[in-house]
């Protein structure tokens, strides 16, 4: 692989023979004409892997990722305070060990039937089915029954103090999804308008 940093702020431009993006662990949120840059990419068949860590709010970026049909929860998912675990890897963590085994993202640790993912910082994320890119989305990796989600995470004032009961529940949680498919390539500016000059101006 060629491995290239990228500041589209700097280049405002994808470069085009880049296959993939890779967003891993934004410290804060990307502004409106870098997703943008993105969106573009994507239409022209770029791929994008995008890693956020739960306690960093990234409100326009997520839009972007609801489009292609993921949504990151506002939420943060621990182990629980009494599990064993947490005195050598901490209780900011989850277990994932549900792997799609049909993915080819996934089978290769789900055909390791005891392995185990530890993941710092985690949230969910949820499939967006009627999603505007017309995208199908596959839910391909989920936290192990022990894991607690805390409702309602922004950020790092979210989490301290006491946590009412309301806000957390307990369960398996998917923290990886899949989004494929074909997006319509982006307008040009030679692209030819239809001609409208028989339309009627709207009552």
């Amino acid at each position: 692989y060629d491995l290239k940093e990228l500041s589209l702020l700097e280049e405002a431009r994808v470069p085009e023979n880049a296959d993939l993006v890779v967003i891993a662990g934004p410290k804060y949120d990307f502004k409106v004409e870098e997703t943008r840059l993105l969106e573009d990419h994507l239409k022209h068949g770029g791929g994008l892997m995008v890693m956020v860590e739960a306690m960093v709010p990234v409100p326009t970026l997520n839009g972007l990722l609801e489009k292609y049909g993921v949504l990151l929860s506002n939420d943060l998912l621990i182990l629980r305070p009494d599990d064993p675990r947490t005195v050598f890897l901490g209780q900011n963590n989850a277990i994932v060990s549900d792997f799609d085994d049909l993915s080819p993202v996934t089978k290769d640790f789900a055909a390791q039937s005891k392995v185990a993912v530890i993941m710092p910082g985690s949230r969910s994320v949820k499939e967006v089915a009627n999603n505007a890119a017309g995208m199908k989305v596959s839910l391909v990796a989920k936290t192990a029954p022990v894991i607690i989600k805390v409702k309602n995470v922004n950020g790092r004032g979210d989490v301290g103090g006491n946590i009412s009961n309301d806000r957390i529940e307990t369960g398996t949680f998917p923290v990886m999804a899949v989004s494929t498919g074909k997006s319509a390539a982006p307008e040009t500016a030679n692209a030819e308008k239809p001609d409208n000059k028989d339309a009627k101006e709207p009552l």
